[in-house]
């Protein structure tokens, strides 16, 4: 298996080094592209490590939302 090119990857203000289709948390369902890219396009990168950090904890909020709303679905219905 072949390694993605470095330039794929998006440099976070804490060092981090992450691509844009990777998912925020390891069993969530929201990736790292669908947070920064807007409907235009146009990529945002936070500029700092507490936006950051927002990102995250906003992401984990809105996934244990939907688990908690989704209780009697089925995973592709949630």
């Amino acid at each position: 298996m072949g390694k993605l090119p470095p330039d794929s990857f998006i440099k976070f203000p804490s060092g981090a080094e992450i691509h844009p289709w990777r998912l925020i948390h390891r069993d969530g369902t929201i990736s790292w592209k669908q947070a920064l890219i807007q409907s235009n396009g146009e990529l945002h990168v936070p500029t700092s490590q507490a936006h950051e950090a927002h990102i995250i904890k906003t992401a984990q909020r809105i996934e244990e939302l939907n688990c908690w709303v989704s209780q009697n679905l089925e995973p592709w219905e949630c």
